[in-house]
């Protein structure tokens, strides 16, 4: 598979590559997709999942951030791989790092991860946003934690690693005990005019306590699709949905959507909505 390794902030393409080999290389180690997904969250943020950049592209300077997970002082990952005679620029050897540590205890703070070690942590099924909270307090500690961001960013690479969320199932389970209602307690909740199906979706995510993962409520389709992409979660059409994500339909090919929906399953390459 091809990885990409340069001080560079990476595109998505090239951090897929390299989430792929990062997937790999753990799934053979025993963690939990969920965790996978936590940590591709945080790294995400960190470097773009990039083993080659340097804080803010500052190369060499070993007293800011470095690699995967912005290892800070950088000789925190360097004096280490040096005195193992490895590279510390590869991707393996920073990995290998992070193997080393969930097995020494190294980096991780349990009592800033409500009580949870590394390897326990590894091994969690608890949803990929949470993990990656945890990884955020417990691990990263950046001055600023107020980042749900990351959270967003592992359900997302978890979806894209081929499981469905648990968000995503809890809102497709709430979809579907609605089903034959009409679309009065929808605008009810809202209490607006405006577009029933993304009023639909907003009282789900409501209703399922998963507002820091969606964008604001809004009584409009096009302004939901805003909010997604300001988030950095908005996938162009011709993306294979996962169960619990939205789905907005253009039927007139113009520049604006005509339709929200919530995506139940994938069967056969079709997909199956509730709205």
């Amino acid at each position: 598979m091809s990885v990409t390794i340069s001080n560079a902030y990476l595109s998505l393409s090239e951090q897929q590559g390299n989430a792929a080999y990062i997937v790999n290389y753990f799934r053979n180690r025993g963690w939990t997709d969920n965790a996978i997904a936590g940590l591709l969250g945080n790294m995400e943020s960190e470097s773009t999942i990039n083993p080659g950049l340097w804080e803010s592209m500052d190369y060499g300077n070993t007293s800011r951030g470095f690699g995967l997970t912005q290892w800070t002082p950088a000789t925190k990952l360097i004096d280490w791989a040096e005195s193992n005679a490895l590279n510390y620029e590869a991707f393996d050897t920073q990995l290998e790092r992070i193997a080393y540590e969930v097995t020494n205890g190294d980096q991780w703070l349990p009592s800033l991860a409500n009580g949870m070690t590394f390897l326990e942590w590894t091994q969690s099924t608890d949803t990929p946003y949470n993990l990656a909270m945890l990884f955020l307090t417990g691990y990263e500690r950046p001055a600023n934690q107020d980042q749900p961001n990351r959270g967003t960013q592992a359900e997302t690479w978890f979806t894209w690693m081929g499981g469905v969320s648990t968000s995503g199932q809890i809102l497709v389970d709430w979809a579907l005990s609605k089903v034959g209602n009409n679309h009065q307690e929808f605008t009810d909740y809202m209490q607006i005019a405006g577009d029933w199906c993304v009023m639909f979706v907003c009282k789900g995510v409501h209703d399922c306590n998963l507002q820091q993962l969606f964008p604001p409520d809004t009584g409009s389709t096009n302004t939901y699709i805003a909010g997604f992409t300001a988030l950095n979660i908005f996938m162009p059409g011709g993306t294979t949905p996962q169960p619990g994500w939205i789905i907005f339909f253009n039927w007139d090919g113009d520049s604006l959507s005509d339709h929200t929906a919530l995506v139940a399953k994938v069967v056969d390459g079709t997909v199956h909505t509730i709205e």
